[in-house]
């Protein structure tokens, strides 16, 4: 099983920066791998790793999606609305639908997820995507920043 010391030796081993020592919790390394740079290192490293992220959910016990500090996230599932932040990993399949521009909404794709942003009424929304599908509808008012990698980890 995979827990908090261990994803933070891991992180550590893959260059992520000196904030990684002092997570304390899983929901706090989720939180982190939102911010700018925590998209940033997964973009260049593929980091958590499909094997991280099952063996993470089966340490959970429950079923997906769930849900910590305000981010959803799946494993190997399917959501079919999501109105948050969200992480979807494997063979998870995913629609984040945004109506609003009263948030920003951040989406990572890993791992062969396959994520469609629907985003309108001038929302604002940045999905970085590794080795995963992501399309987007946008109906002309929105933004819409994808950033993709090929070179990250894989399943």
């Amino acid at each position: 099983m995979t827990g908090i010391n261990d994803i933070k030796a891991m992180a550590l081993a893959y260059g992520a920066c000196n904030k990684v020592a002092s997570l304390d919790s899983i929901g706090n390394a989720l939180s982190l791998l939102m911010t700018p740079q925590g998209r940033e290192f997964a973009l260049k490293t593929g980091f958590p790793t499909y094997q991280v992220w099952r063996e993470f959910q089966d340490s959970l016990k429950e079923d997906d999606p769930c849900e910590i500090n305000g981010i959803i996230f799946l494993v190997d599932s399917v959501k079919t609305i999501v109105y948050t932040d969200c992480i979807a990993v494997g063979s998870s399949k995913m629609i984040v639908r945004t109506v609003s521009p009263r948030k920003l909404i951040h989406v990572i794709a890993m791992h062969g997820a396959e994520v469609e942003i629907e985003a309108s009424n001038y929302a604002v929304v940045s999905v970085t995507s590794i080795n995963s599908t992501v399309t987007v509808k946008n109906d002309g008012t929105a933004i819409v920043s994808v950033e993709q990698s090929e070179k990250g980890g894989s399943q």
